[in-house]
């Protein structure tokens, strides 16, 4: 006799655990879009961050699958991870994004006058490299033209 596990019971049970898996994606994607904010705005920075985030997801995901149903990938199993991340991103994602602006926004107009010792002390000491740098460049010039010019 053949023992069969309730597959229509398991089924149910691995779509609500990947249900519950794009939840958790999805506030980890805004871990990852907070973090986001903090960076500059160029291109390069927002395509790695999107990129790590991608690359973890899918490590995540694939564990995932080799633990609930031995690595083999089926439709509904990623269309209620789908479900799960945009439930979170459409309601708790938007208020958390809100926050993390908010937060953004405190944090800048505390740490604004700290910053601007920061960027004072920097342009001394830019200026005083650059003296420095003049100086030297003007001893290697020197050490140039005392060069004897040897004809062949």
């Amino acid at each position: 006799m053949i023992y069969t596990r309730d597959i229509i019971g398991d089924q149910k049970n691995i779509f609500f655990q990947a249900l519950a898996l794009g939840a958790v994606l999805g506030a980890c994607w805004d871990i990852f879009r907070f973090a986001g904010l903090f960076l500059p705005k160029k291109s390069f920075a927002m395509i790695a961050k999107d990129v790590l985030f991608c690359l973890w997801a899918g490590f995540i995901t694939f564990s995932f699958l080799l633990n609930v149903n031995f690595g083999m990938p089926r439709g509904y199993i990623c269309l209620a991870e789908a479900a799960g991340f945009l439930a979170w991103y459409i309601s708790l994602g938007r208020v958390n994004f809100k926050i993390a602006k908010l937060i953004k926004k405190a944090l800048s107009t505390i740490f604004r006058p700290v910053l601007k010792i920061f960027a004072k002390a920097f342009s001394v000491l830019k200026k005083i490299t650059g003296e420095v740098k003049i100086f030297f460049g003007k001893i290697y010039l020197c050490q140039k033209k005392l060069l004897k010019n040897r004809q062949r």
